[in-house]
């Protein structure tokens, strides 16, 4: 409900409905504001710039510290139901994650590699996007003895309690 662009289209519905009531000027002013708004953010560089601040707040892997123990890669790149539906993984933007993944298993040989993703279907969990994403990572040369597939998070907050749960790390 907070996300930027659900704050705005709730503000504009509100407007919308302030439009009914004595309160019409009001709601004009919101209506308008969120048309600015959405323009703002949807045709100049303002939404990339607001984002670069958390897509850069974690340095990068320094190698200097050796090699890793293991790749945690988030789910979100693979959609399960259309998976299901042409018997075959099916990919949505961020496959790049699975791409990187593949690549730092290469690099790092001794290092473990954890998908974490589940099902954020909220009528069928049948289809679980780690199913598809151990398919694509052992396609891409990840052996599968090396994989650790977390097949029950449904959204960010989940990926992270479960992953830390299923790998139990230790100090340092």
């Amino acid at each position: 409900m907070v996300m930027p662009t659900n704050l705005l289209i709730e503000i504009g519905l509100i407007g919308a409905l302030l439009l009914l009531t004595r309160f019409a000027r009001h709601g004009l002013r919101l209506l308008v504001a969120c048309v600015v708004l959405f323009a703002i953010c949807g045709f100049t560089p303002l939404g990339k710039l607001l984002l670069y601040p958390l897509d850069n707040r974690f340095p990068p892997w320094d190698p200097a510290r050796g090699a890793p123990d293991g790749v945690i890669i988030l789910g979100g790149p693979i959609d399960p139901d259309v998976s299901d539906a042409h018997h075959t993984p099916v990919t949505r933007s961020g496959a790049d994650r699975l791409i990187a993944g593949a690549a730092l298993a290469s690099r790092y040989p001794n290092a473990k590699i954890v998908f974490s993703g589940g099902s954020a279907n909220l009528i069928s969990h049948d289809n679980k996007e780690a199913d598809y994403a151990e398919e694509i990572l052992i396609s891409l040369g990840v052996p599968k003895s090396r994989l650790i597939m977390e097949r029950q998070s449904r959204n960010t907050y989940e990926n992270a309690v479960f992953s830390k749960a299923l790998v139990a790390p230790k100090a340092g």
